[in-house]
């Protein structure tokens, strides 16, 4: 327990609670949202309004000139990674949301690790280790028993 209140991990503990904290709600909320709007129209707002508060900082506090001397490869890049790796996982979240409750959809995010672990491996050729397996061996065991 003394680990986690050392001042040297502290802040980044409590964001990270903090972090696990408001993902519970927000797949909460999106779970009483989905009564009135579709999965797809639910995330579209959830990024335009997102979208509008991200602008705001970054006016706010960065160069935003900076941004034309961005490469195409930069800017494929963030396409990428707002439109494939982050609009089309939340939209799947939000379907699944739509049709499971959210304390069985809430299971399947501790798939994340495994899936790196399966990526870093395929995509980075990264070592996979007994450790690896026994951690990937208990997150799974912990799926299954949550869904029984």
């Amino acid at each position: 327990m003394a680990i986690l209140f050392r001042s040297e991990s502290f802040w980044g503990n409590i964001l990270a609670l903090l972090s696990a904290v408001c993902w519970a709600v927000y797949s909460v909320m999106n779970k009483s949202a989905l009564k009135r709007y579709s999965p797809l129209t639910l995330t579209a707002l959830a990024y335009v309004f997102g979208s509008l508060i991200l602008f705001f900082f970054c006016f706010a506090f960065e160069d935003v000139s900076l941004i034309f001397q961005w490469s195409l490869s930069s800017w494929l890049i963030l396409l990428y990674l707002g439109i494939l790796a982050s609009g089309v996982t939340f939209y799947l979240w939000n379907y699944a949301l739509s049709i499971m409750e959210a304390s069985r959809v809430s299971v399947f995010i501790f798939l994340i690790p495994v899936l790196a672990i399966l990526l870093g491996k395929v995509i980075l050729n990264e070592t996979i280790t007994g450790f690896t397996f026994l951690g990937t061996a208990l997150v799974l065991s912990g799926i299954y028993l949550m869904e029984r």
